[in-house]
């Protein structure tokens, strides 16, 4: 559904980014890898090249690893909601490291609001609040550039790696925020819109089904914009 914006085999392509170029004369000194080290790692990503068999998972290539930091903790706060709505709460909300799910209201009564940081680095988690969302039974997670980064020479590489090439994202796209109706997929998609141009993203939003999305863009002149599908819910 993503062209290939998010794939589980990712693995072997971030390392190599954290390790940074092999050769580099200081290693004390972050470089980024270069091609040829891309395209070594790259042999062994595509999530094509792993196959099911039964109750396995097959590798086809030596080396291969899988990545599930993408959609961990949104896996971890459905866990916990199922559990919570099983044993009878009926007014709760679940936060995992930024990803969030709710049920019901919150104590005033009201639609549970939850923040969506203003993505500058050096800001604390809800230390600078640049939007509020409104969610009624809803998950909702962010991914951006902003907190994790490589930076070498004056520029600034994302810790997200775009799977259809290998490379760390160099992106206008700050963050995207995702509502749906769980978050495991909601923190997959905003992983995957990242990679995605915003418009093939908002194409992609607006045709699946009880999902919507937000997205802030730094313009050339370093302020921001933001852009959102046609059923965000923002205050």
């Amino acid at each position: 559904m993503t062209s290939g914006a998010i794939d589980i085999t990712i693995f072997p392509a971030v390392l190599v980014w954290r390790r940074g170029r092999n050769d580099r004369k200081y290693k004390d000194i972050w470089e980024p890898p270069t091609d040829l080290d891309i395209i070594m790692e790259m042999e062994k990503v595509g999530f094509d090249k792993l196959k099911l068999n039964g109750l396995n998972l097959v590798k086809t290539k030596r080396g291969q690893m899988i990545d599930v930091n993408a959609i961990a903790k949104g896996w971890g706060v459905d866990q916990i909601y199922k559990y919570l709505k099983s044993n009878g709460f009926t007014q709760f909300m679940v936060e995992i490291g930024g990803e969030v799910r709710t049920y019901g209201k919150n104590n005033k009564g009201k639609s549970w609001k939850i923040g969506i940081d203003r993505p500058r680095p050096g800001l604390g988690p809800g230390e600078n609040i640049y939007a509020i969302a409104s969610l009624n039974n809803q998950a909702m997670a962010t991914s951006g550039n902003y907190r994790n980064f490589f930076e070498y020479d004056g520029v600034k590489y994302s810790h997200i790696i775009d799977p259809r090439t290998g490379t760390a994202l160099q992106s206008d796209i700050a963050s995207v925020t995702v509502t749906g109706p769980n978050c495991i997929d909601a923190d997959a998609l905003a992983t995957a819109l990242n990679v995605m141009t915003v418009e093939e993203g908002k194409n992609l939003v607006e045709s699946l089904e009880g999902f919507d999305a937000y997205w802030i863009i730094k313009n050339q002149n370093g302020a921001f914009e933001s852009i959102a599908s046609s059923g965000m819910q923002i205050d």
